[in-house]
């Protein structure tokens, strides 16, 4: 959803590399907001300003944010410590604000899908963890029936749209490109860098940044006392965790045994590094938090802020100066329109014995009649509405991929048979001489789920619009 901005910049004029760039730094610094408002729960001012200069200076995120394109990732990266403030107001605060955990899932949902379910897996995790505490209290169960229900229709628009065409046919992304076992990391990859695997993403430097990691080893000095017994018992299951998920990104682990399961939907070991990179900056302020603490260990605040200013512009240099950049060079607008990268979202309806010559498939942006003759035709810019002469009888094959939903009409606004070839292409037959007009007009359940997420939204508003006016009317007398 985010990646509208991008786009709109590169319409007004701004190159793709720019506005690229643009995107990903306003996500760093966003993501570096977000966690900031987060550790202001934990922590006070220096604290705070650490933990969340720990999180934007992570080596892993620089890597997903700049190297590998995936801004999609990136996006839902942003917004996860939201979800870090929702638990702790779930978990500590009597759940007294639901809506910042419902905003938090919903603006990942809205960015990655495989993001959602690994922070989704977590957030399970920590209720679980909790359960003994929440589960006994009727108002949590309430209040998380209410949030999910008004996520549920929230994001009816995106769940049934896409159930939907799961249902309708099978997709290149149900056969695996990517094993677990090929990305898997070798242990000195895990300390030094390398090229070839940061353009993967790949963990290196435990993923969080030498300077945290350094901090974290601050934890051997810190002793447990009555006071801080509670925090560092936090800091070190975090840490434990954090670093435990980096250790399961390596060769070690036996991901062969897992590349033909349902668990390979992750594609690559280093996915779990985003749930590392989320709570080892919680960690790692935790210890510097005792650390500091320490009678002996006394500094200014203006101190604290020039240390955190250059935790983040010295990882941000040493990363930037070092990471091959995805968007090193703007692509030219014809390399970009026939670009369909893995092409997971292709249609297969027929056996494919090479992948690259099925993909190629879609690179041919021409028009053919059943003959193989090729067919002049018009297409709106931007659109995928395509129309040209045809003569009755024949049966055309569009450069369009086929999904559920397309629809042509004739020049006297009949409705004709639209269908997907063996190679997952529109196919139209025409029954009459003329201009024949192929559009998506999309289907009943998207309407449906379209309008189920309207109503949803409409209610939220008038909601809130009222307890408003409530507490305006309160406060006025």
């Amino acid at each position: 959803l985010f990646l509208y901005l991008p786009a709109l910049l590169t319409l007004a004029g701004v190159p793709v590399a720019g506005s690229y760039t643009l995107f990903a730094t306003a996500l760093v610094f966003a993501m570096g907001g977000f966690y900031y408002l987060f550790a202001r729960k934990i922590f006070a001012l220096k604290g705070s300003l650490f933990t969340a200069c720990f999180a934007m200076s992570g080596h892993f995120n620089y890597a997903i944010f700049f190297a590998t394109g995936g801004l999609g990732q990136a996006s839902a990266a942003c917004f996860a410590p939201l979800i870090l403030l929702g638990i702790y107001n779930m978990v500590r605060e009597n759940f007294s604000k639901p809506w910042i955990l419902l905003v938090a899932m919903l603006c990942v949902t809205f960015c990655h899908t495989l993001s959602l379910a690994l922070y989704g897996l977590f957030l399970i995790g920590v209720v679980l963890v909790f359960a003994k505490k929440l589960m006994t209290d009727a108002s949590w169960w309430k209040k998380v029936g209410i949030i999910f229900a008004i996520y549920l229709g929230m994001t009816a628009c995106y769940f049934v749209p896409l159930l939907e065409q799961y249902a309708s046919a099978s997709f290149l992304q149900q056969i695996p490109w990517a094993f677990l076992s090929d990305g898997a990391s070798s242990f000195l990859h895990l300390i030094f860098n390398d090229a070839a695997f940061w353009r993967r993403g790949s963990a290196v430097l435990f993923c969080i940044g030498i300077v945290a990691i350094l901090c974290a080893c601050l934890r051997v000095f810190v002793k447990k006392t009555d006071e801080n017994r509670r925090a560092l018992t936090a800091a070190d299951w975090l840490l434990g965790v954090g670093l435990g998920l980096q250790v399961l990104c390596l060769d070690i682990f036996p991901w062969e045994w897992l590349d033909h399961t349902p668990i390979n939907t992750i594609q690559f070991p280093f996915r779990l590094l985003m749930i590392s990179a989320l709570i080892l900056p919680v960690a790692i302020g935790l210890v510097v938090r005792e650390l500091f603490r320490a009678p002996r260990i006394r500094l200014p605040r203006a101190v604290y802020t020039v240390l955190a200013i250059a935790i983040v512009i010295g990882s941000a240099a040493y990363d930037l100066f070092y990471l091959p950049m995805w968007n090193a060079v703007d692509p030219s607008p014809e390399k970009l329109h026939e670009s369909i990268v893995t092409g997971e979202w292709l249609p297969v309806y027929d056996d494919i014995e090479d992948l690259d010559t099925y993909r190629e498939t879609f690179r041919d942006k021409s028009l053919y009649d059943e003959e193989g003759n090729e067919v002049a035709y018009m297409r709106e810019a931007h659109t995928v509405t395509i129309s040209w002469q045809a003569e009755a009888g024949k049966t055309y094959t569009l450069p369009l991929v086929y999904y559920k939903g397309y629809a042509a009409t004739d020049d006297a606004g009949n409705k004709l048979s639209v269908s997907p070839s063996s190679l997952g292409k529109v196919v139209v037959e025409a029954e009459t001489s003329g201009m024949i007009v192929v559009t998506y007009e999309g289907t009943a359940w998207q309407d449906v789920s379209a309008a189920v997420t309207g109503a949803t939204i409409c209610g939220v508003t008038v909601y809130l619009c009222l307890q408003w006016k409530k507490k305006f009317l309160q406060k006025n007398g």
